[in-house]
């Protein structure tokens, strides 16, 4: 995907990767997935809930932290076979 200047994203010279981590992590809990992301200094973490096998994204805010994850799919029908959609749902006060 290609930005231009009148995004705001700047020139591509202009951008740089300044931190890429790859990590292969089992379940966690929402506690445990807020714990790796203070440890590891992230601003963010990317997780698959332990009990509910949701996955979610917790993340920093002002005022703390928040977390959302995503609900189980539900099965749409569609000209030609079913659709899944799924939604989230943000949750606070971590």
């Amino acid at each position: 995907m290609t930005w231009s200047s009148a995004s705001g994203f700047g020139s591509e010279a202009e951008r740089s990767v300044i931190r890429h981590a790859s990590v292969a992590s089992g379940a966690e809990t929402v506690e445990d997935a807020q714990a790796e992301m203070e440890l590891l200094d992230y601003d963010f973490h990317l997780f698959v809930e332990k009990y509910t096998g949701r996955d979610g994204v917790i993340y920093r805010t002002a005022e703390g932290c928040r977390v959302v994850m995503t609900r189980p799919a539900r099965q749409m029908p569609v000209r030609g076979g079913t659709c899944c959609i799924a939604a989230t749902t943000a949750m606070t006060g971590c």
